[in-house]
């Protein structure tokens, strides 16, 4: 059973191609941060939040909420609201985390350092690993 909000597909690469080595890297900078579990679709699931994300983009959280208001990422269906936060606090699933990192590789966000006009194909690529809202509890 999978979870809702969570896209079952990993990235799959051949032997040779040389993205398998970034998606490697990737999954171990991924590894080095701490995550927290939280109960998704009534079963636990480790959860990664937006400075998380903007880490792994090296960019900056405000710069993924601002991404996300003008829709080149998706909106995240997991949210978790605490007390004195307006919006709820944005978590991500290890398959989305990795799917913008990917999508930023492939499209070229990666490469861009000042106000970059991302490509639409950017979005195209993050929907893939973004599905049903579901609630984090």
């Amino acid at each position: 059973m999978t979870n809702p909000g969570v896209v079952a597909e990993p990235l799959r690469h051949s032997a040779t191609d040389p993205r398998l080595a970034e998606a490697r890297y990737d999954e171990a900078r991924l590894a080095e941060l701490t995550t927290k579990t939280y109960l998704v679709g009534g079963r636990k699931t480790e959860l990664y939040t937006i400075g998380q994300l903007a880490t792994m983009l090296g960019r900056s959280p405000v710069t993924l909420r601002a991404w996300e208001r003008k829709g080149h990422i998706p909106p995240t269906p997991l949210r978790r609201n605490f007390e004195g936060t307006r919006g709820g606090r944005r978590l991500y699933t290890k398959a989305q985390v990795l799917g913008i990192v990917h999508a930023a590789r492939i499209t070229g966000v990666f490469l861009m350092y000042t106000a970059p006009r991302i490509p639409k194909e950017f979005r195209e690529e993050c929907d893939k690993y973004f599905t049903a809202p579901a609630k984090a509890a």
